[in-house]
């Protein structure tokens, strides 16, 4: 059984992580961005766009829950980057207020 560390390892190590790390933009849609590469939420983003490629089917709350431990990272970073993930993805309502529209540099 592997450990947390090593399925953390075996996700950076893996073609979905080089391909997403590869096409990595900060562009704002629907008032998120991606995370960065490297970034915990960059890891669990891609998590997140596995588990939706192969089931079909948004995570639930239990279920970023059960993803985080399982590789070793925060319960409530799951949730927050969750919430991020689906509303840059249009699945959940837009963020609105001051951050909505990204960054200003």
């Amino acid at each position: 059984m592997k450990t947390p560390g090593q399925r953390m390892e075996a996700l950076k190590a893996s073609p979905e992580y080089a391909q997403a790390k590869a096409s990595y933009s900060n562009a704002f849609t629907n008032g998120a961005g991606r995370q960065k590469p490297g970034t915990v939420g960059f890891a669990l983003w891609l998590l997140y766009d596995i588990y939706c490629a192969t089931t079909n089917r948004l995570p639930t709350s239990e279920e970023v829950v059960a993803m985080a431990d399982a590789h070793g990272l925060n319960r409530t970073s799951a949730k927050n980057a969750r919430y991020k993930w689906g509303a840059y993805h249009g699945f959940l309502p837009p963020r609105t207020g001051e951050y909505a529209e990204g960054p200003v540099s």
